[in-house]
């Protein structure tokens, strides 16, 4: 284990299980900074509030999905997408309970919904996994063919969460577990190199000012990922890193 000091937790946003590990850790390492990958301007809820409204529209108007979702998948549906933007939710709970400080690090204005993706009629399989840009998505290529009446355009955490609805609870935590495994593609973004830059310099800054251990919260991709990242910015510094889904087994 590196600095303990400073940690950098790598997390899968589409994790359902991820606000109780991220609150489980923080306990446990009670940092008196925390630092999230988010922009300055991010409030908890925003990305729930933005997405609910789009996805009941959709099924109500796809007369396939609206046979196709239940009213069991549209409460899992709507707690999924609760917990969408968990890392600043949990985080900001520890600040309010007056445990440590809450630090917004990520570049102004970063697009915190992953982007669209389009569906079409009677797409097969292959065709979706080519519309799909991520890491769930394209596990889920082979395990669902989502059927659909006409062509629609969706924001990614919508695909996510009426996919997930539709798996069993066993096949989704296979699913984030090849995720935090490196065992599917990991989609590297450009924007990943100049945000982790940015960072970097904003996480160094919270650390030489802080008064005890700083943890940051974010992306497994710009932890872990195979390129220059968040991690290698910070390297003079002998971060902690570790993958928020191993909490459970850390000895910390």
């Amino acid at each position: 284990m590196g600095n303990k000091n400073l940690f950098l937790v790598g997390c899968v946003h589409v994790d359902p299980e991820g606000p109780y590990l991220l609150q489980k850790l923080l306990d446990e390492l009670n940092p008196s900074d925390i630092t999230v990958e988010v922009s300055p301007t991010a409030e908890p809820g925003n990305i729930y509030n933005l997405l609910l409204p789009e996805l009941l529209y959709l099924i109500i108007t796809d007369p396939i999905l609206r046979k196709r979702i239940s009213r069991n998948h549209l409460t899992f549906i709507a707690d999924f997408l609760e917990t969408r933007g968990y890392e600043l939710t949990i985080s900001a709970k520890y600040q309010e309970e007056g445990k440590g400080v809450l630090h917004k690090v990520d570049l102004p204005k970063t697009r915190s919904t992953n982007g669209e993706i389009i569906l079409r009629k009677n797409m097969q399989l292959p065709e979706i996994l080519s519309e799909f840009n991520d890491a769930v998505t394209n596990m889920l290529k082979y395990l669902l063919n989502l059927e659909i009446s006409s062509d629609i355009e969706v924001l990614t955490p919508i695909a996510y969460a009426i996919v997930f609805s539709l798996l069993n609870e066993e096949i989704r935590k296979e699913i984030i577990r090849k995720i935090y495994e490196y065992e599917i593609h990991q989609y590297i973004h450009p924007n990943n190199f100049s945000r982790d830059i940015y960072m970097a310099k904003n996480i160094r800054e919270v650390y030489e000012n802080g008064k005890g251990r700083v943890v940051h919260v974010g992306g497994l991709i710009h932890i872990y990922g195979e390129y220059n990242n968040l991690y290698n910015y910070l390297s003079d510094l002998n971060p902690t890193r570790l993958k928020l889904i191993d909490v459970q087994t850390l000895n910390l």
